[in-house]
């Protein structure tokens, strides 16, 4: 993928993982140190499963942009506990930005080029409120639409 091509537009995406064992066991091969360490801190198999596909389709999609193997891509975490991409790797063009959320087994990835965004995903509950929730995040305008 020729970051060129993005000119502005925002990718997303979207797909759901299985708790499965062999699927992560694969999927591990791509990941640093550091994020095998993080799916071993989960309790639960089934969490450390998906958090590896997650992290290794997070990679692919990177990757492809990048032009670079999904085990090349390189994060560092910002205060907020945001990943983002080591400068080294932005080839070229204008910086990959991405953005990635999570709920139970589905996930969200948004790419774009040149600037900031974010993505959230949540799975939908029937008890949720979502007019409270959003009074809680977002302006009054925001939430009339």
């Amino acid at each position: 993928v020729d970051t060129a091509t993005l000119d502005g537009r925002v990718d997303v995406w979207h797909g759901s993982v299985a708790a499965d064992r062999e699927q992560a066991m694969a999927a591990r091969r791509w990941l640093s140190d550091d994020e095998l360490t993080r799916a071993d801190r989960f309790k639960f198999p089934d969490l450390q499963y998906r958090f590896a596909q997650r992290r290794a389709i997070l990679r692919a999609v990177l990757g492809a942009y990048l032009d670079v193997p999904p085990e090349s891509v390189i994060f560092q975490i910002n205060s907020h506990g945001k990943p983002f991409l080591v400068s080294s790797l932005q080839l070229r063009r204008q910086p990959i930005e991405f953005s990635v959320s999570h709920s139970k087994d589905r996930y969200a990835i948004a790419v774009t080029a040149g600037r900031d965004l974010g993505v959230d995903l949540e799975v939908h509950r029937d008890n949720l409120n979502e007019v409270g929730l959003a009074e809680s995040f977002f302006a009054p305008a925001d939430v009339q639409t």
